[in-house]
């Protein structure tokens, strides 16, 4: 039995050649176009799907670093980004961890660049050895 660890990163790319460097993903939600259904004959209501239709969908792409690379992501165009990684699981079986590829293939179109912060680098505190 396999318990999943998770991705922590991404490494992007763009036409399956150019990389872009390595992000936090947050993969849109599906959903489904629905209907509330009501009328003659029906006790109430209920949400009808439309089979094959979808809503619009959001990804989030946040970089380690800001990169002249990334920034292209922004140039008002269709973008077909691959997003590969590695997913790190527990096998029980053989008590090891395993490590199976990942590729989440997108095509897209650039809303918003948000300028980028930078946390300040504080030094750290150490703690005193007393004798």
């Amino acid at each position: 039995m396999k318990i999943e660890n998770g991705v922590t990163n991404f490494a992007v790319y763009e036409d399956a050649t150019e990389y872009y460097g390595m992000a936090e993903v947050t993969l849109p939600e599906i959903t489904q176009i629905s209907e509330e259904v009501k009328g003659a004959g029906i006790a109430g209501t209920f949400d009808g799907t439309f089979v094959g239709h979808l809503e619009a969908m959001s990804l989030t792409l946040n970089f380690r670093s800001v990169t002249t690379d990334a920034i292209k992501l922004a140039e008002p165009r269709k973008h077909q980004l691959d997003l590969r990684a590695a997913q790190q699981s527990w096998d029980n079986s053989t008590g090891r961890y395993v490590q199976q590829a990942v590729k989440h293939v997108l095509v897209v179109n650039p809303k918003s660049l948000p300028p980028a912060s930078w946390p300040r680098h504080l030094p750290r505190k150490r703690p005193a050895n007393i004798p």
